[in-house]
């Protein structure tokens, strides 16, 4: 058998075009994700108690573009369209007075309370949906209105008259919450907090110990004293078991889709407030200027100047940053002289454990220009972010407006890692014996290399030994795929060589993917996939393991793709991926027939066979895409019947939003080739969508190997 397109000797050639053919509807913005569920840290005290987080227009959106199926009834209109009367509430020490006002929108009540009690409108839009439906809700309901956030309706007991009627309730909703905050001790569940929390009310469920970050999230609990178990997050749109319960749950991820995750800077655009900005214990002098139209973004900003360079402005965030996630700063400067530049650097850290940072050195003149700096956290165990402006100049003011830290949720890493000598060109790096000791050797012997000049040479006397490479660099993360790509070839003209290629996730509880494979004196790919499921694990290994004795297995050019595609090799099945209705789908063993089609990844392959043009196979994949992103799509293909040949075309989508698309045309033959398609991103975009088209029918072409980076 033989494989042709591949490795660098002959890949084919990418061809990109435009293509009109019907697609799958776009998810319109990318859904929450249960990895990036804390419960110690379900919002940030910035983003809750933001009273002027939304403004009216702003609420009217979220409920036309939310509400859009709702149809209002003889006895309820849709919370879009209703009209209530504010009544008059007096000052406490929990919310300013309220004005009464008759034939108030929706829009309106949330707006008026949240400033009043300095709530986030945001906030008390989605208690009323996560408690009701009310916004969502194709159908309205009195009920419904009456018990709109929940407030005064215990789980064991009806709720109380007394607090009903939507103004009352989303009134003494978010002034509860502020009860929460101003008197911690008071109640089960306050800031710095480590407690068992349950997921049900029975208890016979149990609990688990959660640390609570901020008097918002302790706030939650109070409201709703339970956290979401494994399977309710698991199913995160969905229910999960017996055991399970929604509300913080539901409260995190409607917020996380409307609204985002939301800024973690306090006081971060300075509107008459310095709170939580720290200017260490001396030499930084500063001001408050305003109300000003000069304001980058508000009527104030922070002017600033300092005794001695090296000097700084900070703010502590609280938050817990895990591996994997990535963090963006933005903070607008300028100098506070017209004329003269002002140099400097902003550092975001992520702090506690083993402290990680990024920073962005600066010169700015007297217009105000934003200073940008993403942060990817490479490790876990850290307690808090640190924004950090350094000043460089004396004598001089540097203005600060509009700062901000945003998390973007967690994506599955993608791309090819760095790894230790992957073509043996500078010897052995740092592959080792794991298995006990054998012998190998790195010859130079560039016309029996697969690439470059060197491949390494293997052999041992004792069935099972192996050689392999800890990828250190590598955290393997739950719902990551990482793809090895292993070039071997016996050593012998006359045998052939048997042996295993596997990749591990270990630290932790170790997960481990193996492909066996028996290789002439031609060079073959091997390719093992792991799709890791668990999360714990510290590094990534590769790993060859020997099945033939006294004689060498040839090793060459080992690459590592970290994919988007969960179901590349389809061992598990079709998983995600979807064949047009009349056309026949099937997985075929690697020893199916007489001989074997001789899977590339793992010990089976997807057979698609189109009944007429245009019919297709395609994968989508969620994932939150950046203007300039490019994606490329890796797959082999071979015709399932000697001398027959399979043409198509693949497309790679870029959906939501804008659609693009990139193409190329194949045609495949019996003997397996990868191909590939590659799409840059002009604008932003929710989902990445692989397809490939026939346009040869009742042509069976088999499909393995799948990786999209």
């Amino acid at each position: 058998m033989s494989w042709t397109g591949v490795g660098a000797r002959a890949l084919a050639g990418l061809v990109a075009g435009g293509l009109v053919v019907s697609v799958l509807t776009p998810l319109a913005a990318s859904a929450a994700s249960a990895a990036e569920f804390d419960p110690g840290n379900i919002i940030t005290d910035s983003v809750f108690y933001d009273g002027d987080g939304l403004s009216v227009a702003e609420i009217q959106d979220v409920l036309d573009d939310e509400g859009a199926s709702c149809t209002s009834t003889s006895s309820a209109d849709c919370l879009k369209s209703i009209r209530v009367t504010i009544s008059a509430s007096s000052a406490d020490s929990y919310c300013d007075a309220i004005a009464a006002q008759s034939n108030a929108s929706a829009a309106e009540v949330f707006a008026t309370v949240g400033a009043a009690c300095d709530i986030n409108p945001a906030v008390l839009l989605v208690l009323v949906e996560k408690e009701q439906s009310l916004v969502s809700r194709s159908t309205p309901s009195e009920v419904a209105y009456r018990y709109a956030t929940g407030f005064n309706c215990p789980d064991t007991a009806p709720c109380s008259d007394a607090t009903s009627g939507f103004f009352r309730q989303v009134y003494f909703a978010a002034r509860q919450f502020q009860v929460y905050r101003l008197n911690p001790t008071s109640f089960n569940h306050r800031a710095g907090q480590t407690v068992a929390i349950g997921y049900h009310p029975n208890s016979a469920c149990g609990s688990a110990s959660v640390t609570i970050a901020n008097n918002a999230t302790a706030g939650l609990y109070n409201y709703t004293p339970y956290q979401p178990n494994s399977a309710a997050l698991l199913n995160l749109y969905g229910t999960g078991d017996s055991c399970s319960s929604y509300g913080n749950r539901n409260f995190w991820r409607i917020f996380s889709d409307w609204f985002g995750l939301g800024n973690l800077v306090s006081a971060g655009s300075f509107e008459k407030s310095v709170s939580d900005w720290r200017f260490g214990t001396s030499g930084v002098n500063r001001a408050l200027t305003g109300p000003t139209t000069s304001a980058q973004e508000g009527e104030y900003f922070l002017a600033a100047n300092v005794s001695a360079a090296g000097k700084s402005v900070y703010q502590d965030i609280s938050a817990t940053p895990k591996a994997g996630e990535v963090y963006t700063a933005s903070i607008w400067l300028r100098s506070g002289r017209s004329g003269e530049t002002f140099s400097g650097k902003v550092v975001l850290w992520a702090l506690g454990g083993s402290a990680e940072s990024a920073s962005s050195s600066f010169e700015v003149s007297n217009e105000w220009t934003e200073i940008v700096v993403p942060l990817v956290v490479d490790k876990s165990g850290h307690s808090k972010l640190r924004l950090q402006v350094y000043f460089a100049e004396t004598g001089l003011d540097l203005h600060l407006d509009n700062a901000s830290v945003v998390r973007t949720p967690w994506q599955p890493s993608r791309g090819d890692a760095e790894i230790s000598s992957p073509s043996f060109e500078e010897g052995l790096g740092a592959w080792t014996f794991k298995n006990g000791f054998m012998n190998r050797v790195v010859y130079n012997i560039p016309e029996l290399a697969f690439s470059g000049d060197r491949f390494l040479a293997s052999n041992t006397q004792v069935r099972g030994r192996s050689v392999g490479l800890d990828v250190g660099d590598i955290v393997p993360r739950a719902g990551e795929t990482y793809s090895a790509l292993f070039w071997v070839r016996s050593g012998s003209a006359s045998r052939e060589f048997e042996g295993k290629a596997a990749v591990w996730a270990l630290g932790g509880s170790s997960e481990v993917a193996v492909t066996s494979f028996t290789v002439s004196g031609e060079w073959t790919p091997v390719l093992v996939t792991l799709p890791v499921e668990k999360d714990g694990h510290t590094r990534l290994r590769l790993e060859v393991y020997l099945a033939s004795t006294s004689y060498d297995l040839r090793i060459d050019d080992v690459t590592v793709t970290a994919s988007i595609v969960p179901d590349g090799s389809f061992d598990d099945g079709w998983g995600d991926w979807r064949v047009s209705a009349a056309a026949g789908q099937q997985l075929v063993s690697d020893g199916f027939g007489e001989t074997g089609y001789g899977s590339i990844d793992g010990s089976t392959v997807a057979a698609f066979t189109p009944s007429s043009n245009g019919e297709s196979m395609s994968v989508s994949i969620p994932r939150s895409v950046a203007a300039g992103e490019t994606f490329t799509a890796s797959l082999w293909l071979r015709t399932s019947v000697a001398d027959t040949v399979f043409r198509g075309r693949l497309a790679l989508w870029l959906l939501g939003g804008s659609t693009e698309v990139a193409t190329h045309d194949i045609e495949i033959t019996d003997e397996w080739t990868r191909v590939e398609v590659e799409v840059t991103a002009g604008s932003a975009h929710s989902d990445v969508k692989l397809q490939m088209y026939a346009s040869a029918p009742d042509v069976e072409v088999l499909v393995d190997a799948v990786t999209i980076k």
